[in-house]
């Protein structure tokens, strides 16, 4: 029996939107490393050994927090999570030292973690409630662009509150995530329909044989994650060294990364009306090699402006196949496990972007910037190999998704009649 749509459930879309702006700003992100060295006192080695471990918190937390969205509800969980983040950005902000910023990280990445996968699954499912699952490429893309909107906007004010204070960015985005709590706070769970209460361990048991029955689902869990994961060195590790190689004066760095993030709303905005669902193989696979032809573009550019060009178009082209890639997912995905998959899709990307991060550094230092574009270049391909058992059409799941989602005395009664 079909279950009838509830509208009202369409004020959580909202609602969402409105949490992803606040948490997103990330007035911290153009002045995080200069913070930590000016005003805390951290040498480089330091703070890397911080953030990579802030990396495995986060991994190791992932798919654990997943199974807890959809053991005991996404709105608790996204709750739960911008509460930590709050608490760890307001921790970075006043504690000082090596080990205050260690417990302001610990908290961040924790939060993070609980955050990452639930905040799609509780919008998708209620877009499912409220009758608006067929619309999800536009929902999906409109999220997108709210968060890289966010991120740009936070480029230019971060840096002109750092010019006042160096610990008012991570102040006020602290401040910021907790006015967020009032957002995520007025919404709805979606209830979700399971034969029984699973349990955690039952549910984490479940996801198991999910992913081992279903490999297309992790082909496009690969195939999303390292899209992500390399487009993710742009404008977070490599945008800033390449900018001091062509002696770009630090002022400017707040404007071109607010470029970046435009750059990538831009993608998300228009790769939605761009890309056809009848086309959508043909992005698919020709998203991996655009983006490594870019990559070694910059690797080869011998201008700042032709390397911020390729740049701008690797930011672009990886957000606008983002929402068709969440698309595809979320309709393949059963309910009850979706925030499960969706974590260990960030738990993919992190771990790739934690091993990838001393490699990319380590090839830097040894080689130069070109070697690390290079070495981009060829990762960019890596989701080729999932590319040919992505399924395209994924209006109705397969067989045996539908039969995971029957009661028991659905299944007794479609054994009979067979």
């Amino acid at each position: 029996m079909t279950e009838q749509p509830d509208p009202s459930f369409a004020r959580n879309i909202r609602l969402i939107y409105r949490w992803q702006a606040l948490t997103n700003v990330s007035l911290w992100m153009p002045i995080w490393i200069v913070f930590l060295e000016h005003d805390r006192h951290l040498t480089l080695t330091e703070i890397y050994v911080i953030a990579g471990a802030g990396w495995i918190v986060q991994a190791v937390s992932d798919v654990p927090l997943g199974v807890f969205a959809d053991t005991f509800g996404r709105r608790v969980t996204l709750i739960s999570g911008t509460v930590l983040l709050a608490i760890g950005l307001g921790s970075l902000a006043v504690l000082p030292g090596f080990w205050g910023v260690a417990t302001g990280y610990l908290f961040w990445a924790i939060g993070t973690a609980m955050a990452s996968g639930t905040e799609t699954a509780l919008l998708y499912d209620s877009a499912v409630k409220a009758g608006r699952e067929a619309e999800w490429p536009r929902i999906a893309s409109h999220s997108f662009q709210v968060i890289q909107g966010a991120q740009a906007v936070g480029s230019i004010a971060g840096g002109l509150l750092a010019a006042i204070n160096l610990a008012l960015p991570m102040a006020a985005t602290a401040v910021l995530t907790g006015i967020a709590l009032f957002f995520v706070g007025a919404t709805r769970e979606v209830p979700i329909e399971h034969e029984e209460r699973r349990g955690y361990a039952a549910t984490l048991a479940f996801a198991g044989r999910y992913l081992a029955a279903h490999p297309p689902v992790l082909s496009i869990v690969g195939y999303a994650a390292l899209i992500s994961g390399t487009a993710f060195f742009v404008p977070f590790v490599l945008f800033q060294p390449t900018a001091q190689s062509f002696a770009v004066s630090v002022g400017w760095l707040g404007v071109l990364f607010f470029g970046l993030r435009l750059s990538a709303l831009l993608g998300s905005r228009y790769g939605y009306l761009i890309i056809s669902e009848r086309r959508l193989g043909f992005w698919l696979t020709s998203t991996p090699i655009a983006i490594s032809a870019l990559f070694v573009g910059v690797a080869s550019s011998r201008s700042w402006w032709t390397a911020y060009l390729a740049m701008l178009l690797i930011a672009a082209v990886s957000a606008g196949v983002r929402p068709h890639t969440s698309d595809v997912l979320n309709r393949m995905v059963v309910a009850k496990i979706r925030a499960t998959i969706l974590s260990f899709q960030n738990l993919v990307m992190t771990v790739f972007i934690a091993v990838m991060h001393p490699a990319v550094g380590g090839i830097t230092d040894l080689s130069g910037l070109r070697w690390a574009f290079v070495l981009l270049a060829g990762l960019s391909l890596l989701p080729l190999l999932a590319r040919p058992f992505i399924p395209l059409h994924t209006s109705q799941k397969p067989a045996d998704t539908q039969e995971d989602e029957m009661t028991p005395e659905a299944r007794q009664h479609s054994s009979v009649e067979s």
